[in-house]
């Protein structure tokens, strides 16, 4: 049983530690380019902005991955989606 929660924790951390890793990357990936493309402001304007607007971002992206495309796509209603 023992090994059962090792398994189950290292899985867990290593996909919350994916996930840190993944939103990171993307935000500063948003914040180095809406920088260069649209220099009018500070980086660190940049970097508030993107600080505020991910965690919208974060729950757009899993409704759609966690809800909508289980319930819609995968039973193949297409036009409901």
């Amino acid at each position: 049983m023992e090994e059962l929660f090792k398994t189950y924790d290292s899985w867990t951390y290593e996909r919350i530690r994916r996930h840190i890793l993944y939103w990171g990357g993307w935000g500063t990936f948003y914040v180095v380019v809406n920088y260069l493309a649209k220099g009018s402001h500070p980086l660190w304007v940049w970097a508030a902005f993107e600080l505020l607007v991910i965690p919208i971002k974060i729950g757009c992206a899993y409704t759609i991955a966690y809800y909508l495309m289980p319930k819609y796509l995968y039973k193949k209603q297409w036009r409901a989606f």
